[in-house]
This record gives C-alpha cells, sequence and structure tokens, in this order.
C-alpha cells in the first residue's frame, strides 16, 4: 500500500454558478452552443474561475494512495542432464487514483484528474497495471559427443547448448477521452466538461467518454480488452467511464539462442587458464511475432471515429542471427 503519493490537481476551476447549466439533451445542446462557446473562449481568462485573478492553477501534492496485490508462482529445475528450466508467473493487480504528478510523462494524457476536487473518482488501474506476467528462461546442453575425444569431438560436436526466454504480459491500462465538440462558425470546444481545466497532461482535455453497454457509440478493435462502446458527453457534463477502463493489447515475444563452447587452451601463458571460446547466434523475436500499442492519445479521442483504437506496430527486431 502506497499513501501520500504525488498528484497533480487544478485548484482553480470555473465556477458552476458562472457557466451554462450542463446540457440536458442533443438538442438541448445545440439550441446552447453559443453560450458554451462564449464561457470557453474565458479559459485563458480567470473571469469565470474560484480566482479571478489567475487562469488555470494546477498544485503537485501528496494526495494520492495506491494499492497493490499479487500471486507469484515459480518454478526452477536446476541443471540435470543438461537442462536448466525457469519458470514464473504473476498475477497481479495494481490500483491508485493517481499513477504520476508530471501528466506530461504519461503518453496517453491521463495525469489531470475529471474531477479535481474529489480525487476518490479517479481511483481505478495503475497506469502500469499488468495483471498476467508469464517468464520462461531455459538452456539445454545437446547430447551430441557424449564420450567421445579428440579434436572433431572436441571443435564441431561437443559443446552445444539451446537457449530460450519467453515472455507473455497483458497489455497496460488506457483512458477513453471524449475529444473536441465542434461548436459555431467551425470552432471546437475542447474542454467539454467546462471545468476549465485542459493544460497539464498529453490530452486536450480531461473529459473522459461516456461508457455505454447497450451498443451505441464507438468499440475498440478486437486486440483490446474492453467492455463497452464509447460515445462524447454532452457540453458541461463528465464523461461516464471509469479511469483506465480499456486495456491496450498484450506481448508475446520468444527470443533464443544457440552457443558453441570449447576450450583452446588448459593452460596459458603465467600460468593462466583455462582459455575459452564461445561462439553465439542469438534470434531475437524468433517467432517475428508483431506487437501493437496506441501510439498517440489523439487515438484514444471518441471525437476522431477514423482514427479510433488505430494500433502502432512497436519498433522491434524481426527474426535475425
Amino acid at each position: 500500500k502506497g499513501t501520500h503519493l504525488g498528484s497533480f490537481i487544478p485548484v482553480n476551476p470555473f465556477l458552476a454558478s458562472k457557466l451554462p447549466a450542463p446540457a440536458t439533451s442533443a438538442a438541448d445542446e445545440t439550441a446552447r452552443l453559443a453560450q458554451f462557446q462564449a464561457a470557453y473562449e474565458q479559459e485563458a481568462t480567470g473571469s469565470l474561475r474560484l480566482d479571478p485573478r489567475f487562469s488555470q492553477v494546477n498544485l503537485i501534492t501528496d494526495a494520492a494512495n495506491s494499492n497493490f496485490n499479487s500471486l507469484q508462482l515459480g518454478l526452477r529445475k536446476s541443471l540435470s542432464q543438461g537442462l536448466l528450466l525457469q519458470v514464473s508467473y504473476t498475477w497481479s493487480k495494481s490500483i491508485d487514483n493517481a499513477s504520476t504528478a508530471y501528466p506530461t510523462q504519461d503518453y496517453l494524457g491521463d495525469g489531470v484528474p475529471q474531477n479535481a476536487t474529489n480525487l476518490h473518482l479517479s481511483r481505478g488501474l495503475s497506469d502500469f497495471d499488468i495483471t498476467h506476467r508469464f517468464l520462461l528462461t531455459g538452456l539445454y546442453q545437446l547430447p551430441f559427443g557424449k564420450g567421445m575425444t579428440g579434436p572433431v569431438a572436441r571443435y564441431l560436436i561437443q559443446g552445444w547448448q539451446l537457449g530460450a526466454v519467453l515472455v507473455y504480459q497483458s497489455g497496460v491500462p488506457m483512458n477513453i477521452f471524449s475529444g473536441p465538440k465542434p461548436s459555431i462558425n467551425k470552432l471546437s470546444i475542447n474542454d467539454v466538461n467546462l471545468d476549465g481545466n485542459t493544460t497539464g497532461g498529453v490530452a486536450v482535455d480531461n473529459t473522459l467518454a461516456n461508457c455505454n453497454t447497450n451498443g451505441t457509440g464507438l468499440s475498440l478493435p478486437s486486440q483490446f480488452t474492453s467492455s463497452y462502446t464509447y460515445s462524447q458527453p454532452l457540453l458541461g457534463n463528465n464523461g461516464t467511464c471509469g479511469r483506465n477502463i480499456a486495456r491496450q493489447p498484450g506481448l508475446l515475444n520468444l527470443n533464443s539462442s544457440l552457443t558453441k563452447s570449447f576450450t583452446l587452451f588448459e593452460k596459458g601463458p603465467l600460468n593462466s587458464g583455462p582459455w575459452n571460446l564461445q561462439l553465439r547466434a542469438e534470434y531475437y523475436n524468433t517467432l517475428n511475432n508483431p506487437s501493437f500499442y496506441v501510439s498517440s492519445v489523439n487515438n484514444v479521442y471518441v471525437s476522431n471515429p477514423a482514427t479510433f483504437g488505430v494500433l502502432t506496430p512497436l519498433t522491434q527486431r524481426k527474426a535475425e542471427m
């Protein structure tokens, strides 16, 4: 458990008494669009804020807390009959209400809470939570040339070894954001919930999307873990989605190696030795398995249906020797 952890909290929001009432329907939103646009245009000033002398004011404080639980299993087979094997598995869950006090460190813009007056509402999966992680490492000494002597056996047949490292892990959580709303005169309103807090993070706004269970709205591709479809909230309203409600694709990777070891000399100059030589051939991403991730916060904006959920291949080496 972690307490008094760093968090980023805007402390000079717009006052609800100075704002248009939140929209109650799409028709109501359209009818009062000019009012919402006028309020949004005061973003850079203090006229609608708690303290009108300033625009957005951000506080870095120790208000966050976290909780981590895990089940960890391990199996190890010591070297015998040429085989060394180690397997580990972790099933874990990390929960917090802020994973960083510096929002720009999060490339998907999670660092600014949607409701700055109640950080408990931001309680959810940590940005770095990984539910499942499986790791297998192994070495196998090939049993060629046992009992054989002579230079042919020593330099060509004996001393071969296979190695492998296999990793599988779940994807990390991510937010789904509303994204800007179109307004009058081809303008847009970035601050959908009109709380005055749009700077600090990577995302243009801290307003989350609405999570729908009735199938309306946008869906994420099958590679993601997601139980909802998503839509934009009406102006002046917070999104109904919780923090880090969806999860990116996981990772599967196998690296392998083939080595040949042999002794050059039992003794060398100045009584040194033995002198050994090892030749290695290493195959990174042996399965040539592609991995994908969300490369930009723009791909988690409901306002961008054309790029919503678009994945980018993870930069990695193909099968190589």
